[in-house]
């Protein structure tokens, strides 16, 4: 064994040295060759590794290879053509989720049915209205209580109760020795109950009343059997219920002869002389709550009386009575159940319940109300989430602005403040309604340091109201203080000498390359180097003054940096149009470009490019210059993702900015906490908004979107990438949320200690390992690890990388030696060949053949629906599969569907012998103590932990029989330990019951190979392959007997 623990194989041992990336352009070269070749698979994965994922989609679809064609629209949002590949593919199922996302839910549930996911159909028809045909596709998937509830709600009564009689009947049969749980009895009562309900609504008390008594609800029992006709049993549970005056009432309008009954008339006596306590005590003995309220109530005892009121459901009277006991949180909870959350609120309030209230708030629309008793609470992040909500058309909209505006104010985020006072006011004339708004307005411009905005604002109100609070004081201390405070910032402009102007006529402007916040771009040429420039005319407005002089200087100080991966700052100028900054041009487009043509970034590329933005950094860092405004706008991606940042220095203040930008711009979503608080910015800063760009590569879009990005760069937490985006992987997660943590203190401290975590610590396509394997694409995950498309380079052919999950220790690894050692004897047709086990960096992979096919659980699910001579077919292909792995000595031990393979040709091949054990005796390297399978297939032995051999996998293999020939899992339970317990106590339905054409013989083999004995199960995958041969030309189970053949 070679010392990294690799296993030599027939493969060749040379290799030739590569790069562990290859550029975007070698591998569209790559792609096409492949697809030249007539390899359009891997043609479309080196197109998707060079970005081109356009032409990937062609060469995936020309090579009808629908599913990788599917997989990728998907991620390139083209959703509609992603249901359209996964339909081609076969895969119903697939198609019908993408249908769901696209809001097509008829279509989709049509899909689901066909795949055999009944109830996501039924919920899709549910969601639709059309109850019936929701209650069908329950019921076909074995949710009757839900299919019988659908029932009812679409009218149909009666089919509704005998689905809940069926649910009543299988209750019973499951019934093991009379125990039930609480919960089962409960069930079973509920069921009773709608069966009784159901069945007098059919007009039918007969059937209902027994369903009645068996639910315990005796009063609809009695009229039941009234309206039955059976008086006699009627007034027998009125007396026991203690009714005698409604019993002695029903017998003798039924003319029944009544010689005496229980004196429970004793209540209505007692209340008819006035002894209302005795009564209502009597009553409520009595199960009478509404008649023991009422004489409570009379009694004077309010709280008794509301609380029984509240039993019957007679929640007005209850409420009332509560209010009156000075119960008020009861009222409340009252009045909220029946939706009068206005009252609801105000008793919440009075009981002391400030956030059930305001919850009840929420609930009316009151939102403003409600965020009003979050404010006084200083419950702040409430209240701005209430306020966010009201939308600009609400009539409270001034006021949910003026009350956010206050709340920003109060947190030192002045500029937001503004933006909401300012939004409040909406522009209009000073009065009554909006001087306060004025007034607080005007008290956020000084706190921002903006005194000129602020006496403006000041003045308005004074020419409203010259004595409104202490406006007039105000005004004279701004005016009191001197001239340069209250003027535009920077200095004077300096001379052309001290600014280093080059000379007029120099540069030829030839083409504009776009405008931005730091003014328009031309693409120029120096005539006296004759080189190309980029040539930006830099502008300042009115309120802007200083800001042309501020860019120049930084242009100067920026001019220091020589990087290549930095944009070199060469000359400033000026001519009779104004002043401009001359720079190199940098060639390919912007960051900001592609990603606005939805190219995707694959994690090798993401890694590439911020390495070359750190770098270039980490150059200007080290020379005391920060970005300051590091976007995908100043980053330029060139041929084979060369990168240049441009920019340096030449940030743009926020004070420069409209204030609809400082809420939803483009440079505030990558602006840190610090600047808008107004803190000292160092390197750290920089590296926040590369966080925020290293995310929008890897995900497609910034981290924070919408309104008020400001309020969230301060305060919110970076969000993961949600359901249909593509996760981040954990080491390029964990670089990204330090980048931009919201204390400077936690960040990385400077750009060198990012770039030595930024670096390749998981499998990703693109990747080159062990300097052979060129890994593709990902193409599955599951509990053993993932798996890999990937191209070996030294003999230019497809393999599967299979990179197991966790750490491998000494004992482990030497187990997988052996048992891959033996797993390559197993050379057989419908076996996933495996090769070799290797290592990469820390990480263990097994290379084996790849094989172009779906999963057992896809090919069942695919239209048509494959036929019984296919699946008989595969079934013997996996026998004799099997047999001649324990023919070699080896158990595989996780046989299930989703180890098994169907290729286009439709032939199986058993996967994941790799960790399969050998079966001789004495072995010591497996004595791991762990349980190796998969729990809804595992043998008996297995759960307990014995010994297993070859009857262990025809256990196993008789579990994956019954769900290729049913479509449904034997032993499936709602948690683990009920299927543990069925596959050790229970016995499954035999498949013939759930699917009459099945032959009988074949139902038989497959339950003799799920015997709980191993003794008693067929003793080789021979014997059970035979049996299944033998039951081929058998009838019908619903045939037997009767002289026909059902047709397979």
């Amino acid at each position: 064994d070679s010392p990294d623990g690799a296993v030599p194989g027939d493969r060749p041992g040379p290799r030739r040295g590569r790069r562990a990336i290859s550029t975007p352009s070698e591998y569209a070269k790559r792609a096409k060759k492949a697809a030249a070749s007539g390899d359009f698979s891997q043609a479309g994965d080196f197109y998707r590794l060079a970005g081109d994922w356009q032409r990937a989609n062609e060469m995936y679809l020309e090579g009808s290879h629908f599913d990788l064609a599917a997989r990728l629209a998907e991620e390139m949002g083209d959703l509609p053509s992603a249901a359209l590949y996964h339909l081609k593919a076969g895969d119903l199922k697939a198609s019908g989720e993408i249908e769901i996302r696209l809001d097509n839910r008829d279509k989709a549930a049509h899909l689901l049915s066909l795949a055999g996911e009944h109830a996501r159909a039924a919920e899709l028809l549910d969601s639709l209205d059309q109850f019936e045909a929701a209650a069908v596709q329950y019921d076909k998937g074995g949710f009757r209580e839900k299919a019988a509830l659908l029932y009812v709600k679409g009218g149909k009564n009666l089919a509704a109760a005998h689905l809940f009689e069926k649910l009543i009947e299988s209750a019973g049969n499951d019934d093991q020795g009379g125990f039930r749980s609480e919960a089962e009895r409960a069930s079973l009562l509920r069921y009773h109950r709608y069966c009784g309900e159901l069945f007098m609504k059919a007009e039918q008390p007969k059937k209902a009343a027994p369903h009645f008594e068996a639910a315990l609800l005796s009063e609809q029992a009695a009229e039941a059997w009234r309206r039955a006709g059976n008086v006699e049993k009627a007034a027998d549970i009125l007396l026991r219920l203690q009714k005698p005056d409604q019993a002695y009432r029903i017998l003798k309008e039924a003319g029944k002869d009544v010689s005496s009954l229980a004196p429970a008339v004793q209540a209505e006596l007692l209340a008819r002389q006035g002894n209302h306590r005795e009564a209502a005590e009597v009553f409520e003995k009595a199960g009478s709550h509404f008649r023991a309220a009422e004489a409570y109530k009379e009694a004077g005892d309010l709280l008794k009386a509301a609380t029984l009121f509240e039993k019957e459901g007679e929640s007005d009277q209850a409420a009332d009575l509560y209010v009156r006991a000075g119960r008020h949180e009861d009222a409340a909870r009252l009045f909220e159940a029946a939706r009068d959350f206005k009252n609801a609120a105000d008793l919440f309030r009075k009981a002391g319940k400030i956030e059930d209230a305001a919850r009840v708030l929420l609930k009316a629309g009151e939102r403003v109300a409600a965020a009003r008793l979050h404010y006084d609470q200083k419950d702040f992040d409430a209240c701005i989430k209430a306020l966010q909500k009201v939308a600009p058309d609400d009539r409270e909209y001034r006021k949910a602005s003026f009350l956010l505006g206050r709340i920003f104010a109060e947190q030192g985020l002045h500029t937001l403040a503004v933006d909401k006072f300012t939004g409040a006011i909406a522009g209009e004339e000073i009065d009554d309604e909006t001087v306060l708004i004025y007034y607080s307005l005007g008290l956020t411009h000084e706190a921002n340091f903006r005194p000129r905005e602020a006496l403006s604002i000041y003045q308005k109100i004074v020419a409203f109201d010259y004595g409104y609070k202490d406006v007039m004081g105000r005004i004279k201390a701004i005016e009191s203080q001197p001239l340069q405070n209250i003027g535009a910032r920077g200095g004077s402009r300096s001379s052309p000498q001290e600014s280093g102007w080059a000379e007029v006529g120099r540069y030829r402007i030839e083409q504009s390359l776009g405008a931005g916040k730091l003014g328009e771009v031309f693409r120029g040429t120096d005539t006296e180097l004759g080189r190309p420039v980029a040539i930006r005319r830099v502008t300042e407005r009115p309120e802007e003054k200083g800001k042309v002089d501020r860019f120049l200087k930084e242009a100067a100080t920026a001019a220091q940096l020589r990087h290549p991966s930095i944009v070199s700052v060469y000359d400033t100028g000026a001519d009779q149009q104004g002043r401009f900054i001359v720079s190199e041009l940098a060639e390919g487009k912007t960051l900001r470009a592609l990603l606005t043509e939805k190219v995707r970034f694959e994690v090798h590329r993401v890694l590439e490019i911020g390495s070359q933005i750190l770098q270039a950094l980490d150059h200007a860092h080290s020379r005391g210059i920060l970005h300051r405004n590091l976007r995908p706008e100043n980053i330029f991606i060139g041929r084979d993702d060369k990168v240049m940042v441009s920019d340096f220095g030449l940030g743009v203040r926020l004070s420069d900015l409209p204030t609809q930008e400082l809420s939803t711009g483009s440079v505030i979503q990558y602006t840190p906490p610090e600047v808008l608080l107004k803190d000292r910015v160092d390197q750290r800063s920089d590296l926040y908004a590369f966080g925020i760009v290293l995310y929008e590569m890897a995900v497609g879009h910034p981290p924070f979107q919408g309104s008020d990005i400001g309020h969230l760069q301060v305060h919110a937490a970076v969000p993961l990438p949600g359901p249909g985006e593509r996760p981040l992987p954990d080491f390029l997660k964990a670089v990204i949320l330090r980048c931009m943590d919201k204390d400077k203190e936690r960040r990385y401290p400077d750009a060198k200690a990012v770039l030595e975590d930024l670096t390749l610590k998981e499998v990703v396509p693109g990747i080159v390992v062990t300097e052979r394997y060129e890994v593709l694409a990902e193409v599955g995950r599951g509990g053993m690890g993932t798996i890999f498309r990937a191209r070996d380079v030294e003999l230019d052919e497809t393999v599967a990388l299979k990179f197991l999950k966790g750490e491998i220790g000494p004992d482990l690894l030497a187990r997988f030696v052996q048992e891959i050692k033996a797993a390559r004897k197993v050379i057989h047709p419908n076996v996933v060949q495996v090769f070799t086990l290797e290592k990469w960096r820390d990480h263990r992979f097994i290379v084996m053949e790849y094989i172009d096919g779906v999963s057992l659980p896809r090919w069942l699910s695919r239209t048509p629906v494959p036929q019984r001579a296919d699946r008989l077919r595969l079934a013997l292909q996996m026998a004799s599969a099997l047999e001649a792995a324990h023919q070699a000595g080896i158990i595989h031990r996780d046989i299930k569907p989703e180890n098994i393979l169907v290729t286009a040709a439709g032939e199986a091949k058993v996967l994941d012998f790799g960790i399969a054990r050998l079966e001789a005796p004495g072995h010591t390297l497996t004595s791991t103590g762990t349980i190796v399978g998969s729990p809804m297939y595992m043998s008996p032995e297995q759960i307990q932990a014995h010994a297993v051999d070859r009857r262990s996998d025809v256990y196993s293999f008789g579990a994956v029989l019954y769900y290729l020939f049913t479509g449904v899992e034997p032993f499936a339970g709602k948690d683990l330990q009920e299927i543990m317990m069925k596959h050790l106590q229970g016995r499954p339905v035999p498949p013939h019951q759930l699917d009459p054409t099945l032959p009988r013989s074949l139902s038989d083999a497959i339950l003799r190979a799920l015997a709980q004995d191993r003794d008693q199960r067929f003793q080789s995958a021979r014997d059970l392959a035979t049996a299944l041969s033998l039951s081929a030309e058998a009838p019908a189970a619903g045939a037997a007997g009767r002289g026909t053949r059902t047709a397979s």
